[in-house]
């Protein structure tokens, strides 16, 4: 019943859209596919399926960039990002030569360099008299008093706390081990030494910075990198963007040519981009799918014509005409695709949804559907129901009326 109910309703949509002369031609469509709903369903079950998974991966693609462009918004004050290919990708990296020449530059005001590590290092702390100890990774970056402020959130700036046996925390993770501003607990790296690290601060948001950062010194003195993944800087008042680019192009480009050097908005621009391209890759191989469900699409119509034959010879001898009869046989290839289509998005929607709750702030933290392009998918999935029932209706119009009439 469920099956045949919504065939009813996306034939009703079908047949109630259209100019009032092609009416007759397609209410019998309505029928026609209202006549075996089970197989009408199955058959656009494969087209849902494929629009459901392209729909789903559309609305985490749009979420994750938009988050990404909130943090470049909210978070992040700086004007200029210097990546290196990969669009910073960890596995890069650089000399810290850059970090200290755009020092230098008149056209600067300020620079931090950030640095990630895979090595682990362990806090071991005593909480209502039971001893705990977490393993963690490693995250670096330049904390010197003029570029501190790249910490938003950064809860507490006593400069007493700020030193080379320092560590911020994200305010979960702190939360988590009761830790707060002030805090002093052991840590253990991995060469075997066991430092005592100060919290001087607690910040909310971690799409940058990760769960601890350390002060550059510390680094140092504990991981083997001494390479930058990242660099960040803000322009000095006075200089316009050319010339800034100018002089970041004349000191570092030259010696680093494989360095991205981009203004925020075009380090988001190339973020995106990076997505796209990514969904088009998922959206390439999921379209096989819905070529896939447009045969199945094909096959159904066409026993549909086969079985009908004699009922296709009955309505041409009472003046049915060739062009109406393709026109119904279309009309039902539209039916089962925006049966198929209207579901799959439907569908598609709430498991979008769904994945972008469940996927951490960290990664996700924004929900953006993009209606305009889901509209596109069940524009496209109709226009290709019609497609895909070209072959059948042709071959319908083109029956023998007597021979059809006479077909058992």
């Amino acid at each position: 019943l469920i099956p045949a109910a919504f065939c009813a309703m996306a034939a009703w949509l079908a047949l109630d859209t259209v100019p009032a002369g092609f009416r007759v031609t397609g209410r019998l469509a309505r029928e026609n596919a209202s006549r075996n709903p089970y197989r009408t369903a199955s058959t656009a079950a494969a087209l849902m399926i494929g629009l459901a998974l392209v729909t789903s991966a559309s609305i985490v693609g749009s979420s994750l960039k938009a988050s990404f462009s909130d943090v470049l918004q909210d978070a992040v004050v700086a004007d200029w990002f210097i990546t290196p290919p990969g669009n910073g990708d960890p596995s890069q990296a650089f000399s810290s030569e850059v970090a200290i020449t755009m020092g230098t530059l008149p056209e600067i005001e300020e620079v931090a360099a950030f640095r990630y590590s895979t090595e682990a290092f362990s806090i071991t702390k005593t909480v209502d008299g039971e001893t705990s100890e977490d393993t963690f990774d490693g995250l670096a970056t330049d904390l010197t008093a003029t570029d501190r402020h790249m910490f938003l959130g950064y809860l507490d700036r006593d400069d007493s706390l700020i030193g080379p046996n320092a560590i911020l925390l994200h305010e979960d993770f702190a939360e988590d081990r009761h830790l707060e501003v002030g805090s002093t607990f052991p840590v253990g790296f991995n060469d075997g030494s066991v430092e005592q690290l100060t919290v001087a601060g607690v910040y909310s948001d971690n799409a940058l910075l990760g769960d601890r950062v350390v002060d550059l010194d510390l680094w140092n003195r504990k991981f083997t990198s001494t390479t930058d993944q990242f660099v960040s800087a803000i322009a000095a008042d006075g200089f316009s963007e050319e010339e800034v680019r100018a002089a970041l192009q004349s000191a570092i480009g030259l010696s680093y040519p494989q360095l991205n050097i981009e203004t925020v908005d075009e380090y988001r621009d190339s973020i995106a981009s990076t997505i796209d391209d990514l969904l088009l890759i998922i959206n390439v191989l999921l379209g096989l799918a819905v070529v896939i469900a447009l045969v199945g699409v094909t096959n159904t119509l066409a026993l549909s014509v086969f079985e009908r034959t004699r009922e296709l010879g009955l309505v041409r001898a009472v003046g049915m005409t060739a062009q109406q009869v393709r026109r119904m046989v279309r009309f039902e290839g539209v039916i089962v695709s925006i049966f198929g289509g209207l579901l799959g998005v439907g569908l598609g929607l709430v498991l979008g949804v769904i994945a972008v709750q469940v996927i951490p702030d960290s990664f996700v933290s924004q929900l953006d559907i993009p209606y305009g392009q889901l509209l596109i998918y069940i524009f496209l999935a109709d226009m290709a129901g019609l497609f895909a029932a070209a072959l059948p209706a042709r071959r319908a119009s083109k029956l023998n009326v007597l021979a059809a009439i006479s077909h058992q």
